[in-house]
């Protein structure tokens, strides 16, 4: 029903969990929509981040108007760090990130939870942003809250 653009709001909710080092390490709001594409092409070696960075601007989640996609949450209330994507969250974080561009969300919860908080390794994480024609330094001016 997304790729057919009869759904008009779109909310991304993620669950904040490693992956392998070539899909950056994470699986965030980029990668949840795998499974609404083809999931198949991210199991097998090769291109698997420009796959999913290729299905992330794809019309069915960005056309719209207003863009479907509204809204991206990552749970970080437990988060891990090893183990993969199957793997049962097992540090206490207690924080939300929440945001309107998936890139940034997933980018933001790497620099200021994964790496800081769990010693997480990522791969070339700056992709989730560079490949939507921003750059990291833009990054810095995002508003962070603490509560």
């Amino acid at each position: 029903m997304i790729a057919d653009g009869s759904i008009d709001i779109l909310i991304n909710i993620a669950l904040n969990k490693c992956h392998d080092w070539d899909l950056g390490g994470t699986t965030l709001t980029l990668k949840n929509h795998a499974g609404t594409f083809d999931p198949w092409p991210i199991h097998q070696g090769g291109l698997r981040l420009d796959y999913i960075l290729g299905f992330s601007k794809s019309n069915a989640l960005w056309g719209g108007n207003p863009v479907r996609q509204q809204l991206c949450i990552v749970d970080s209330l437990w988060g891990s760090s090893r183990g993969g994507p199957t793997s049962i969250p097992d540090k206490q974080l207690d924080c939300l990130i929440i945001g309107t561009f998936s890139g940034a969300v997933d980018y933001l919860t790497v620099k200021k939870i994964r790496e800081p908080l769990l010693g997480a390794p990522h791969g070339p994480v700056e992709l989730f942003v560079k490949s939507f024609g921003y750059k990291e330094r833009e990054l810095k001016r995002m508003i962070t809250v603490t509560l």
